[in-house]
């Protein structure tokens, strides 16, 4: 009986280590350290947290954002959102500069805000972006006392909540020569950034930059004929960069270690051809690689897989053009495509590459059919008062409906929230899921109709599901009887936990959108 019950005993103490680590893997998670709360307290934490995403069960409330948006109003502080590439919000408040990470209580987190002085350094930031594993971010704006150039500071996040100028940064401001002031994309990975902005002369541009070395890497121009261009950093040697009906992968190779001095070649080794045919037009309207990160001082008992990472494409088919591409006519239909980083990268190695000096050339179904999600919007189903609201982080993505009734008071605001989370190991299965597929068919075609064939023939690709994912459902309405509404915008934010509902109104004498109210529906 004991060698029968001493294997038994062993696998029964393993059992929970084995169980916390198949929920992690169910939750796209993945263990901070060994170190910490015992395997039990952590299989029940992964467990609630699994259950509240599985289940639907996100809960809505004001929230710590809501109380920090309402304090600095209490100071007659008016808030403004600035676009930020990370777990986080950016607000800027007055001339500070605040990056609030939303706290996690069944991941044993609490909220935390970097506060950084922009007055003393005279920035009005754009946007930015952050990689808070690292403690490094990266944000661009305008010089308030020398604003003939667009420039970027390369921060260290400290532990105490201040910002300052990276030390390991051999030039934390970097002027970015952007003759039409503004930066309208940034990516970063690793050592490397990249910096996107319009020229009025020679088209798009994207700046490829080592931080800490402070050298341009590369740069690269697109026609001005063309559309405005879009670019992602899928890892610190692949860039994507957007084109009319294709995207262009360029690999970086260099010549010793990737923070060398020495540029790196550059060659666009992969074409990856859109949808459409030769009397088409493709369009790229979107396109992000989201990383989720976590602070090494505030990591919790678990955080997310930055493997399970999506690449997210938003993109519009115009069928039988001979001229131009004209959105929203009857020939035109747009599409989401969510495909793994690390199952895109798997795919350009597995290719046999070109010839020195040329391109490796991918049909739409070679790159784009193997564990991917392929959505259709159904813009039949909008009306002039709905708008589609985005946002994208980790494995999950928000697609959200906001729409406002117009009728006499009072004005309802209704936000239909649709949080996707799809990975290799996500179930799709249980009835909270099928309920939220079902609703969010009023939007979104998940599979083939009969209209794509009969308005472009075989021009518009056919919505597919290739990856598993879940879906949620999740509503928010509320009255308003004051007509400001309709100066208001909503704007959401994907996090680790949730997703946040931040309220803009319209200040006409400032000319700037500020953050009124938020809402959250988080774990």
């Amino acid at each position: 009986m004991r060698m029968i019950s001493k294997p038994a005993e062993m696998v029964l103490s393993a059992s929970s280590l084995v169980q916390y680590k198949h929920n992690l893997a169910l939750s796209a998670m993945q263990n901070v350290s060994p170190r910490g709360p015992a395997v039990a307290t952590r299989l029940a934490a992964i467990r609630r947290y699994r259950e509240a995403w599985a289940f639907s069960t996100l809960q809505l409330t004001a929230g710590p954002l809501a109380c920090f948006i309402a304090q600095h109003d209490a100071q007659l502080c008016r808030l403004q959102f600035i676009p930020f590439v990370g777990s986080l919000i950016g607000l800027l408040a007055g001339s500070e500069l605040k990056l609030w990470c939303a706290p996690s209580p069944i991941r044993g987190l609490e909220a935390k805000t970097w506060s950084w002085g922009l007055r003393t350094l005279a920035l009005e930031p754009q946007q930015g972006v952050v990689d808070l594993s690292r403690g490094v971010a990266v944000v661009c704006g305008i010089g308030t006392v020398d604003p003939r150039d667009p420039e970027c500071h390369v921060l260290a996040l400290c532990s105490s909540g201040n910002v300052t100028h990276h030390p390991m940064a051999a030039r934390p401001v970097l002027s970015i020569n952007a003759p039409q002031k503004h930066v309208y994309e940034l990516a970063l990975r690793g050592d490397m950034f990249s910096v996107t902005f319009d020229d009025a002369f020679t088209g798009t541009v994207t700046q490829l930059y080592n931080w800490r070395e402070g050298m341009l890497m590369k740069e690269f121009t697109a026609p001005s004929t063309d559309w405005v261009h879009h670019s992602v950093l899928l890892d610190d040697r692949t860039l994507i960069i957007s084109s009319s009906n294709h995207l262009r992968v360029h690999v970086l190779d260099y010549a010793g270690d990737h923070s060398s001095t020495v540029p790196p070649t550059v060659a666009p080794a992969y074409i990856l051809r859109l949808p459409g045919d030769d009397y088409s037009c493709t369009t790229v309207m979107q396109m992000t690689c989201n990383e989720s990160s976590a602070a090494a001082d505030r990591a919790g008992l678990f955080q997310p897989d930055p493997d399970a990472t999506l690449l997210s494409i938003r993109f519009g088919v115009t069928c039988n053009v001979f001229h131009t591409c004209h959105h929203g006519t009857r020939r035109w239909r747009e599409y989401f495509l969510f495909i793994p980083r690390l199952t895109l990268l798997s795919r350009l190695k597995s290719t046999k590459p070109a010839p020195a000096g040329q391109s490796t050339e991918l049909q739409w179904e070679e790159w784009s059919d193997e564990a991917s999600v392929l959505l259709r919007v159904r813009h039949d189903a909008f009306t002039a008062d709905t708008l589609l609201r985005t946002s994208f982080l980790g494995s999950r993505f928000a697609l959200a409906i906001d729409s406002l009734q117009e009728d006499p008071p009072p004005y309802v605001r209704h936000i239909d929230v649709y949080i996707f989370d799809a990975h290799l190991n996500a179930r799709p299965d249980g009835p909270e899921c099928d309920r939220a597929r079902e609703h969010a068919s009023r939007y979104f075609n998940f599979g083939p109709t009969d209209d794509d064939s009969r308005a472009g023939g075989s021009c518009f690709p056919a919505a597919r599901v290739s990856l598993p994912y879940r879906l949620l459902h999740k509503e928010f309405v509320s009255e308003e009887r004051d007509q400001r509404v309709f100066f208001e915008s909503t704007r959401v934010v994907m996090l680790d936990d949730g997703v946040a509902l931040l309220r803009e109104n319209n200040d006409p004498v400032a000319m700037q959108n500020i953050v009124t109210s938020c809402c959250m529906f988080s774990v």
